[in-house]
């Protein structure tokens, strides 16, 4: 029998790097964000209504989305843009 996880469902997801199209305050930048839904869904909701496209620069399927979403901005927070809230980072 396989040992309990402490994992659901629920934690399952997709973190991703989305570039916008455009230079924002003159600079490249990347948001890291994850979504438990279809990348290309989130995309879409965070682009309705935007001057700005993004394109997806990867993506991949983890079993612990938000633990890794919070590991990866821990680890780029040097990078972090101010006033970009927590998800965009310079690169």
């Amino acid at each position: 029998m396989a040992a309990p996880s402490n994992l659901t469902p629920s934690n399952a997801g997709f973190i991703y790097v989305l570039k916008p199209q455009a230079l924002i305050d003159g600079r490249e930048v990347i948001k890291i964000g994850m979504t438990t839904r279809s990348v290309a869904e989130r995309v879409r909701e965070l682009t309705t209504g935007s001057l700005v496209q993004l394109d997806v620069a990867y993506s991949i399927h983890v079993d612990d989305a938000r633990k890794v979403e919070k590991h990866l901005h821990e680890l780029y927070r040097a990078y972090r843009l101010l006033g970009g809230g927590q998800e965009f980072f310079s690169v």
